[in-house]
């Protein structure tokens, strides 16, 4: 029998940033079964694009992250079918769009966007 190995990512207790103004995001994390995202310092430069794009997701937690930038958006999340955002601070909002309806938010400093 084969045993299927599933794509996760654990991103815990990292200091993310960019140098100078850029229309890159500084992470990008996409096509993953699982994916927990906490207690990250995440800040840079850029006014366009956000800090960090979150995409094809099938579980996901986003939680704790400081999340510094003068983008419209700090994170932007994109198809994750079930997951929870909690207690993220920053100066600007994390982005989500998703169809299914599967995630919930709370506690967010700004509050999360939809």
């Amino acid at each position: 029998a084969q045993i299927v190995q599933e794509e996760q990512a654990s991103v815990q207790h990292n200091d993310i940033a960019t140098t100078g103004e850029s229309d890159l995001p500084a992470f990008r994390l996409q096509n993953l079964t699982s994916l927990a995202f906490t207690g990250n310092t995440c800040r840079g430069e850029t006014r366009t694009s956000p800090l960090g794009e979150i995409q094809m997701i099938a579980r996901g937690l986003v939680a704790n992250n400081q999340l510094q930038t003068q983008a419209p958006a700090a994170i932007s999340i994109k198809k994750m079918t079930q997951g929870v955002i909690l207690g993220n601070v920053g100066t600007r909002p994390i982005q989500v769009q998703n169809p299914s309806g599967g995630i919930q938010h709370a506690h967010n400093i700004p509050p999360v966007v939809t």
